[in-house]
């Protein structure tokens, strides 16, 4: 079993699995990693976690937050989108802006709730 110490010398980057708890529960437990190790750490499933913990848990020295499983909701929904605009289409470049601008539209809901003061 590695140590913090030894953790904290052979990485770059601490990985910390949280998932769908309740992260108000753990916000000193993930302050007191992150004062431990002294890395970035990464917020492993925090698609489907409410807004107030994601923010809480960047608050107490989340640095990365994986939100993999909303983006690709966002890009299902839009493709969906776009094929019901227009059924009868077959060409990708006009079926998959509604996609884009989905994905867009997580990516920048997220970016400013994890940069919100």
């Amino acid at each position: 079993m590695q140590t913090l110490r030894s953790v904290r010398d052979s990485a770059d980057r601490a990985r910390v699995g949280i998932g769908h708890f309740n992260i108000s529960d753990l916000v000193a437990r993930i302050a007191a990693i992150k004062q431990a190790v002294h890395l970035p750490m990464t917020l492993h499933g925090g698609s489907g976690t409410k807004n107030d913990d994601l923010r809480q848990a960047v608050k107490a020295g989340m640095t990365i937050v994986h939100i993999n499983t909303e983006l690709r909701l966002a890009w299902r929904r839009g493709v969906e989108a776009g094929l019901a605009a227009h059924p009868e289409e077959v060409a990708p470049y006009k079926i998959l802006p509604a996609a884009v601008q989905a994905v867009h539209d997580v990516v920048r809901a997220r970016l400013r709730l994890f940069t919100a003061p």
